[in-house]
């Protein structure tokens, strides 16, 4: 049993608290300020109606102003937050840590000033004796309303310490819940941070051609194909892209959601401009993905670890995402070379 603070309190934050409770650890649930309202609720209510459950009785719930106090003993603190706040979090919470505790992410993203993966970005943003806290990758295919009903699941932890990864192994598993570990953290980063923007291709053949099956399985194979030289590039395995971090977590992450639908939108034939407009600007983790990750290659050419015609289906997203490229033009482009 592992004394664990969640922070942040969307969705999969409360996800992983409800199945971490459920295997008998000691949870401890932080809000931002962002989450005041939704924390107030759980209290009342002990119900996460996001995600159709009961919160377990043993987990305790903290406010914006209650940080110190949430992570008080904890063994094990998991930033489930935005990315653009991880940086802030990890100093936040460097007043309150000391040097035995995991910190384990699940956020995803590559920082776009520095293009650090979001746990290099917790290692930069550690001082002192905190330099040598243990940084754990949560990745794979984890749908957060499947993970807090019970539905098998399956992830990976990734880290440059073994042993830290496998103690988030231990904790999490469950009769309906297995893992692996690897010390692969790069090549989990990378997985994570692109497979959005490739499950907007898949939408865009989903809108090109509805209910047909073999341009969206190319475009998962390809993905994959483009992930494992990005993650070679960066100096990650490329055997990490066939297992749950990318083969497994783009196949769901395209089986809905706001990427696909926009890409299908796309696909059918909308303008980017006319597309963000019918789905009410909402965020589309993939659009700023795809920017990062193209502006990531490059940079790895430049070094000469990469070309560009290594990720040609990225590069054709880029010119339909940020250079107002028709998608179905840059699709068949894609095809013709």
């Amino acid at each position: 049993m592992q004394k664990v603070t969640v922070l942040g309190a969307g969705v999969m934050g409360t996800a992983l608290a409800i199945h971490l409770a459920k295997q008998k650890n000691e949870v401890k649930l932080w809000g931002t300020r962002w989450d005041n309202v939704t924390i107030e609720n759980y209290k009342a209510t002990g119900k996460c109606e996001k995600l159709n459950t009961d919160i377990p009785s043993g987990v305790e719930f903290f406010l914006v102003d209650e940080l110190e106090k949430a992570l008080q003993d904890s063994s094990i603190v998991i930033l489930a937050v935005t990315s653009d706040g991880i940086r802030d979090i990890t100093e936040s919470i460097s007043h309150y840590i000391n040097k035995d505790i995991i910190i384990a992410n699940i956020a995803k993203g590559i920082e776009e000033k520095s293009l650090m993966t979001m746990s290099e970005i917790i290692e930069d943003s550690l001082s002192g004796q905190l330099k040598n806290i243990p940084v754990v990758k949560i990745g794979g295919p984890l749908r957060a309303i499947e993970v807090a009903n019970e539905v098998f699941s399956e992830a990976i932890f990734a880290s440059k310490n073994i042993e830290a990864a496998r103690i988030l192994q231990r904790t999490f598993k469950a009769p309906y819940f297995k893992s692996d570990v690897t010390t692969d953290i790069i090549g989990v980063e990378i997985c994570a941070a692109l497979k959005n923007s490739y499950a907007i291709t898949i939408g865009i053949c989903e809108g090109m051609y509805e209910n047909m099956d073999n341009p969206k399985a190319a475009m998962i194979a390809r993905g994959c194909m483009e992930l494992a030289a990005l993650v070679k590039a960066k100096g990650g395995n490329m055997e990490t892209t066939l297992g749950l971090a990318g083969i497994g977590d783009l196949y769901v992450t395209a089986q809905g959601g706001r990427n696909r639908a926009l890409g299908k939108l796309l696909g059918q034939g909308k303008s980017m401009k006319d597309a963000l407009e019918e789905m009410k600007n909402q965020t589309i983790e993939g659009y700023s993905a795809a920017k990062v990750g193209y502006k990531l290659a490059k940079t790895l050419e430049e070094e000469g670890k990469l070309k560009l015609s290594d990720i040609s289906l990225l590069a054709e997203l880029y010119r339909v995402l940020f250079e107002d490229k028709p998608a179905v033009e840059a699709l068949k482009d894609y095809w013709s070379n």
